[in-house]
């Protein structure tokens, strides 16, 4: 029986994991224990120790410490990696469109091995052609689509998402920035150096107009809004031109 479903395209993608598993290395405590490392002594508002698992002596224990507080500052974190198919079914003149997806693996730390990556990635698409093949596709035909990595960059609390499969003709505002409660997030979909470059000019343009609200303003509160927009569209300027353009020129996807 023919096979009435298409495949769009097959992604292998990369989350990130925002709820990093550091068990192993230890847990923060207002405890002190055998193998406890200082942390943020005086502040009210945290744990003041570290208490580090696994470990033998104190200089063990230091070296968890420090890891553990990369993943707090967001230099290190967790990927999850799994393999997405979007299958098009044909229903008269309309199409259905689904996502298959591998099981996945997560919880793997961001700095690990780059072969150990490819290899998940392999097993993570193998895992996703078995499904696709008990639905009627040829391991030939899944063997000419091309495979896209989406992959999620974390860099100190700065989020870089580099996608392609941004639809929005507009070449304007396909770089753009947004707060998030973690930092600054960067979302980049399909995005080239020309685009960058328009978020940069509008960025300025903003602080040109701001400025000149500013100039004219007279409460306080109203200046003190103004001179916060303006900061942060000089601080999502500095960001692109840091993170982002470097990115783009590497193209590592």
């Amino acid at each position: 029986m023919k096979n009435t479903n298409e495949i769009g395209t097959i992604k292998i993608k990369y989350s990130i994991d925002e709820e990093n598993d550091i068990s192993d290395l230890g847990e923060f405590s207002n405890e002190e224990k055998e193998f406890s490392i200082p942390h943020d002594i005086g502040n009210n508002n945290t744990f003041n120790h570290f208490n580090a698992d696994n470990v033998e002596n104190i200089k063990q224990a230091k070296e968890n410490y420090d890891r553990a507080m990369k993943f707090e500052n967001g230099e290190l974190f967790s990927y999850g990696i799994q393999a997405q198919a979007e299958l098009i079914t044909k229903l008269g003149n309309y199409n259905l469109i689904n996502t298959l997806e591998s099981s996945g693996i997560c919880c793997l730390d961001s700095d690990s091995d780059e072969q150990g990556f490819k290899e998940i990635e392999e097993e993570q698409l193998e895992e996703l052609k078995d499904i696709l093949i008990t639905l009627g596709f040829k391991e030939t035909e899944l063997n000419k689509i091309k495979i896209e990595v989406i992959k999620e960059w974390k860099m100190k609390n700065y989020y870089l998402f580099n996608t392609q499969d941004y639809s929005n003709s507009t070449a304007r505002h396909k770089c753009y920035v947004e707060r998030a409660i973690r930092g600054v997030v960067i979302k980049i979909k399909d995005c080239k150096e020309s685009h960058a470059g328009e978020q940069i000019k509008d960025n300025k343009e903003q602080i040109a107009y701001l400025n000149k609200k500013l100039s004219s303003a007279r409460k306080d509160t109203i200046k003190e809004r103004y001179n916060q927009n303006i900061e942060e569209l000089k601080e999502q300027n500095e960001l692109i031109k840091k993170y982002v353009l470097p990115k783009l020129v590497m193209q590592e996807i």
